[in-house]
């Protein structure tokens, strides 16, 4: 799979017309989506040909998340002062020394025979976006206000991917991870589904057993219980168990065969944008990283590009230059740095 991964996006597409994937590219694509899912969907007559739309809708998707990202910002002191994206991630420029000096990725990548020599690399960062309500000063007109209920921003769980010696593999890297999200998203589906058709199986013989117990007259008692059951309490338990039936005849229908298993994974990669999108968030912010809501104060207007994979899995991204001459060397590493 690895390898596959490696290869996915090599070529950045060459030769393709607007709009379109290489038959290069798709069929790597596709050989990593089976791969990813179950390799068994080769056995399905002209495999590679039903895939081929999902396919190439999910690769043009996750292409331009990456495209549309800005070029690197790099993370050096001198952009944490002029670059507002970057002081507005980042509390000080010794934080941000201090994040991508110890980031794992970047440990592991500084160990790697590409990176002996470089004077910087590429990668994508990653970070999570909080707003909250804090009490902070406030110009109106001349008169500074203090603790005036405003909103700060600030961002937490940084992490970098994807790093790379050369700009345009780091956006190829965040292309292939996408694309592997979605053949995750695939596989999940396909497991959801197995999951529940057992749990619908077991929900149909416990309503079966309760209903066949109410046309005994009882509750498992049989000719000792006397009691018999109303004809509204036997109508809503034949009903729940006709409910239960259909959905549990829906459920193994769509898994009977490997071609079931191939519909569900063209399914999900023919809507890409239900599992994975991209969105930007505009914010005017001090350098303290508090909101300015009043156009005549002074503030900064930045743009945040983000990717969702659900409404409460939003991650701020952006693709970034990391100076190497900037980061800690290993001696200065503080005592609790774990490699």
């Amino acid at each position: 799979m690895f390898n596959f991964l490696r290869k996915l996006f090599e070529d950045d597409n060459a030769g393709a017309p607007s709009g379109r994937v290489s038959e290069k590219l798709m069929h790597v694509a596709i050989e990593h989506v089976i791969d990813a899912t179950d390799p068994r969907l080769r056995l399905v007559s002209h495999y590679a040909r039903k895939l081929t739309p999902a396919v190439e809708t999910a690769v043009l998707h996750v292409m331009g998340i990456a495209e549309r990202l800005p070029p690197a910002r790099r993370l050096d002191r001198a952009s944490f002062v002029t670059d507002t994206w970057v002081n507005a991630l980042f509390g000080s420029a010794d934080s941000m020394q201090r994040i991508v000096s110890l980031d794992p990725q970047v440990l592991a990548f500084r160990e790697r025979p590409e990176a002996a020599g470089l004077t910087q690399f590429y990668g994508m960062l990653a970070c999570r976006r909080d707003e909250r309500r804090v009490l902070a000063p406030a110009r109106q007109g001349e008169v500074i206000h203090q603790d005036v209920p405003r909103t700060q921003i600030s961002f937490s769980e940084h992490a970098l991917h994807e790093l790379q010696p050369v700009e345009r593999d780091a956006y190829r890297g965040i292309m292939r991870r996408g694309y592997d999200f979605l053949a995750g998203c695939a596989l999940e589906r396909i497991a959801n589904l197995r999951d529940q058709r057992e749990t619908l199986s077991e929900r149909y013989r416990l309503h079966l057993g309760k209903l066949q117990a109410l046309r005994r007259g009882g509750h498992g008692i049989g000719v000792l219980d006397r009691n018999e059951p109303d004809a509204a309490t036997l109508a809503a338990a034949e009903a729940d168990l006709a409910r239960i039936e259909r959905e549990l005849q829906d459920a193994t229908t769509s898994l009977q065969t490997l071609d079931d298993y191939l519909e569900q994974v063209a399914h999900v990669l023919s809507h890409p944008a239900d599992h994975l999108w991209d969105s930007s968030a505009e914010r005017r912010l001090d350098r303290l990283g508090v909101l300015v809501e009043d156009p005549t104060q002074p503030g900064s207007t930045i743009l945040f590009n983000e990717v969702s994979a659900s409404e409460d899995r939003r991650v701020t991204f952006g693709l970034v230059c990391v100076p190497v001459d900037e980061l800690l060397a290993r001696p200065q590493l503080p005592p609790d740095a774990v490699f």
